[in-house]
């Protein structure tokens, strides 16, 4: 079900225990009961059957304290634009979703959100005490302020393709699961043969995600994105020495073959050019008009593609197919993650290489009038593994079972399949479940990525590039990038786009990307030196 703006206003009754600790600000101030004080929160996605979690949220509370929660929820393809009206008309918000791939730099550095420093070393907020360690708050600062509240379930959310198990077996390819890139591209071209109503691929208005650009390969590779200034802003990659203590270069698409010449293969040629490329040639493989698409997942679960491109969240493919049993009963879903590292047969221990930087977060405006009773909402969401569970999964025994300490078995509810956007409010690294129904492959890849001892802390973890200096030349070539993106993510310049990416380098060059470049690496090896 789609909409472009819901709000649902309901009154929470709740009670937080005021603790007698000692902290670096003051204590909590109790609230109004005379008027309990709204909590207006944007999100950025849909929902179905929040409503009964809400209800249920009512039997866990009680009346000394009390708030009025909204919750605005717009869809995921007009989202950065209703962030960007709300801040700028300065509509009273007291929680907003943001995200370091929609505005979260700019809009921190431009002081448009709160630094929350006080609720986070306050132990009087023991919910938020105790779910956010100060490693984590540290890696996800931003010219060193807690300006946005990190949420994530564990410091790696594992990309890959959801795809229809059902379809493939009657391709008769052979296998009957995708293990490898090789048997991904020989499915997609029987689809094309053998099923011509229906798409290989379904992509949203994004275009291919990482399907092109492994990001987690390049890290083990020593590659890192420029943090503060998105890969999909604009394109580019720190390449550090192999003890990455030093810089070696920061290369765009298009560099000349200098930039590339002494990495190893296979980025020893332009490999940011290979990224859109590639794309390139799977749009054969996509739906027609992709880029009006809001997600990929909307043609897939309304059984018009054979596979789409996501992050595993917390369902994996028993999530997904839930909803496609609704348009396809007999349809089976399957996920293959494409990062190589992440087989089973490759997982190392400490082996994924993480920012410790989450994709998501809720931040608070900085004109915002009700930032303590915000932070109590939330002290008072987290200190409960119930509530969080109940926005993560639904009601309990309607929606889900719990099995065991950390699992969790999916019901079918007659009322209908409950969706929320988790990760933009309840998912937390100190709370996870596995869906103890999905296939061994999934589960096994959750328990790894769930595991906090297999990360290892990138060298630049912590690092955000302070555009101060650079900030009209950023402007400028995100703006220009701007002009391109949609044609190079969906990959529709076809056999143009060596040419296009050839333009758009020089255009980048008359406005500072070689300023830009060795701006990044002053304050990357700096970083580094420190």
């Amino acid at each position: 079900m789609k909409k472009h703006l819901r709000a649902l206003n309901i009154m929470l009754c709740v009670v937080i225990a005021f603790c007698a600790f000692t902290s670096c600000t003051s204590a909590p101030e109790s609230a109004d009961e005379s008027a309990p004080p709204t909590i207006k929160i944007l999100l950025r996605g849909d929902e179905q059957g929040l409503e009964r979690v809400i209800n249920k949220l009512y039997e866990q509370m009680d009346a000394e304290h009390s708030w009025k929660l909204e919750i605005n929820l717009t869809d995921v393809g007009s989202y950065g634009n209703e962030l960007n009206r709300v801040l700028t008309s300065h509509e009273d918000y007291s929680l907003v979703f943001d995200a370091p791939w929609i505005s979260l730099s700019a809009m921190s550095q431009s002081k448009s959100y709160l630094d929350l420093e006080k609720y986070f070393c306050n132990v009087q907020y023991s919910g938020l005490y105790e779910s956010f360690e100060k490693e984590y708050l540290d890696a996800n600062r931003i010219d060193g302020k807690l300006y946005a509240i990190p949420i994530t379930n564990s410091y790696y959310d594992p990309t890959g393709v959801f795809y229809r198990r059902d379809i493939l077996r009657e391709c008769a390819l052979g296998f009957t699961e995708i293990s490898s890139r090789e048997q991904l591209w020989q499915f997609y071209d029987a689809v094309l043969e053998q099923f011509p109503d229906i798409a290989p691929i379904s992509i949203g208005n994004r275009g291919f995600y990482l399907l092109n650009s492994l990001d987690l390969s390049m890290r083990n590779d020593n590659l890192f994105d420029v943090t503060g200034w998105s890969f999909f802003d604009y394109p580019a990659k720190i390449v550090l020495d192999e003890s990455c203590g030093n810089v070696v270069d920061v290369v765009f698409a298009g560099d000349e073959s200098s930039h590339f010449a002494a990495l190893d293969t296979p980025y020893n040629t332009d490999f940011m050019a290979k990224y859109l490329l590639d794309n390139a040639a799977c749009s054969v493989y996509a739906q027609e008009d992709s880029m009006f698409a809001v997600e990929g997942r909307d043609a897939f679960v309304h059984g018009q593609s054979a596979s789409y491109e996501a992050a595993i969240g917390t369902g994996g493919s028993d999530a997904v197919q839930k909803i496609l049993a609704q348009n396809a009963p007999n349809a089976e879903v399957g996920f293959w993650c494409y990062e190589p590292s992440l087989n089973a047969e490759n997982r190392e221990e400490a082996g994924i290489i993480s920012t410790m930087q989450a994709w998501n977060f809720l931040c608070v405006p900085s004109y915002s009038t009700s930032v303590d009773e915000t932070m109590r909402f939330l002290d008072w969401l987290y200190s409960s593994r119930d509530r969080l569970d109940l926005f993560t999964y639904g009601v309990e025994g309607e929606d889900w079972l719990a099995d065991g300490e950390n699992g969790y078995i999916m019901l079918d509810n007659p009322e209908g399949t409950y969706s929320f956007p988790a990760y933009s409010l309840s998912w937390n690294l100190k709370y996870q479940r596995i869906g103890q129904t999905l296939p061994e492959n999934e589960k096994s890849l959750l328990e790894y990525t769930y595991n906090t001892e297999n990360y290892t802390p990138s060298p630049l973890a912590g690092w955000t590039l302070d555009t101060t200096k650079i900030s009209i030349e950023l402007a400028q070539l995100t703006a220009l990038y701007s002009e391109y993106s949609t044609a190079f993510s969906h990959g529709l310049y076809g056999d143009s786009t060596q040419q296009k990416i050839a333009a758009l380098h020089s255009k980048s060059q008359e406005l500072g990307l070689e300023t830009v470049r060795q701006e990044i690496k002053r304050q990357a090896q700096a970083y580094l030196d420190t």
